[in-house]
């Protein structure tokens, strides 16, 4: 039973933390930065850091906003660019793995 509470509490975190990674967007911080410390920290540790950085200005934001030109790689609209969803998976699997080999639990 404490395994899963672990398992829900780690998924819970990933997403806690991509909420603050996506807030962090708009700011100096950047989106990895902060979606890094608000998980391996705290999603309030994260959440401070975000609140305490800088803003973008208009034309960083502008530059951010602009679609990027891919010359030879084609654009798959069916792919799915949310990075931190798949490290969030994988430390999940990581975790069933320990667990089935008897290392956690």
């Amino acid at each position: 039973m404490s395994t899963i509470i672990i398992l829900i509490a780690i998924v819970l975190n990933g997403i806690i933390s991509n909420i603050i990674g996506n807030v962090g967007k708009t700011k100096q911080i950047g989106y990895s930065t902060s979606f890094w410390v608000s998980f391996l920290f705290s999603p309030l540790i994260g959440l401070l850091l975000v609140i305490a950085s800088n803003p973008l200005t208009k034309e960083e934001i502008e530059e951010l906003n602009k679609p990027k030109v891919q010359e030879t790689k084609e654009i798959n609209p069916d792919q799915n660019n949310n990075k931190s969803l798949y490290i969030i998976i994988g430390i999940v699997i990581l975790i069933f793995i320990l667990i089935g080999t008897g290392v956690i639990g």
